[in-house]
């Protein structure tokens, strides 16, 4: 039977992904650590998840059936509010962790007293293709530490490697009562939550590899929102001192124009049908980087010839 108020409690969200959520389920069941607990939140849709985790038996697990199913940063929000333990985690359902992840980041934490959360490097890989890419950031010669929040907005800004959201352990005591608000940014918003966060202590990136990243077409940030990534910048603007006319603005308006254009453009079979989008690209192509839009016609020739290649 496991401990009532474990030191971590790692929270496993889930929604409509029975495909990847088992292996997610055990990379945290194996971990090399003793005292923690594991709760599946279950925000599906269906029954499928809860019809296999009945098979599974173990003294570390606990599971939740969130009826009704909520949006998606609703949930976030009733787990923040359910927390019981001092260090926590939030994973994803279609992510692994590393069997040294729960170590590696409470180790930050107990020897950070000023950390309210801190942040592991991943490995990239795409849907069960398990042929990694790349690491979310460099690793440098030490930890990196933010102090404000100005600094770690520019990271984000610049698309410059950053700590995905799903490797994060957070001190209860420093984050408690803060939420992701959908106005604050919608699919973004775990940008400026972590902005917040900034206010009480100290965010610390660990260089070391502590989960595998999965990318797929199902996931959320594969289909840009331009209303909601210019919700984030004005959250931005608000809260650090980075100006509408910086640089990082800039790079990061037409780097979002550019997402939104790639997501059209795939999705019609290499082809902008819509007139609007066609203004849209052809205003932007004169006035942003050429690079950006050389990138996406080399991408999207490398995936029409990998097809032809599978058939």
């Amino acid at each position: 039977m496991f401990l009532k108020t474990p030191p971590i409690c790692v929270y496993l969200l889930t929604y409509n992904r029975p495909q990847y959520f088992l292996q997610a389920l055990y990379s945290l069941l194996n971990q090399h650590f003793e005292n923690f607990q594991v709760i599946v939140s279950d925000n599906s849709t269906n029954d499928e998840t809860e019809i296999l985790i009945q098979t599974i038996h173990h003294p570390k697990l606990q599971y939740i059936r969130r009826t009704p199913s909520t949006p998606s940063l609703e949930h976030y929000r009733r787990v923040l509010s359910e927390v019981t333990s001092e260090y926590f985690m939030i994973f994803h359902d279609d992510d692994i962790m590393e069997p040294d992840c729960l170590q590696i980041l409470s180790s930050v934490l107990d020897t950070t007293p000023a950390a309210a959360a801190v942040g592991g490097n991943a490995k990239i890989f795409w849907d069960n293709k398990i042929r990694f890419t790349r690491l979310f950031f460099k690793p440098e010669k030490e930890n990196r530490v933010f102090r404000n929040g100005t600094e770690f907005a520019k990271k984000y800004l610049t698309f410059d490697g950053v700590a995905p959201f799903p490797s994060y352990m957070y001190r209860k005591s420093l984050v408690q009562g803060l939420h992701l608000e959908a106005q604050e940014g919608g699919q973004s918003a775990d940008v400026s939550f972590l902005l917040k966060i900034l206010k009480r202590g100290e965010i610390v990136w660990d260089n070391r590899c502590v989960m595998q990243y999965r990318k797929h077409l199902a996931q959320d940030s594969q289909g840009p929102d331009i209303k909601e990534l210019y919700q984030l910048l004005r959250f931005i603007y608000r809260n650090t001192d980075i100006p509408k006319r910086s640089f990082e603005a800039a790079y990061y308006r037409h780097k979002a124009w550019a997402g939104v254009l790639k997501s059209r453009f795939f999705n019609t079979g290499g082809k902008f049908t819509d007139k609007r989008m066609k203004r849209i690209y052809r205003s932007i192509f004169c006035f942003s980087p050429f690079d950006i839009f050389l990138k996406l016609f080399i991408w999207r020739i490398h995936a029409i010839i990998a097809r032809r290649r599978t058939h």
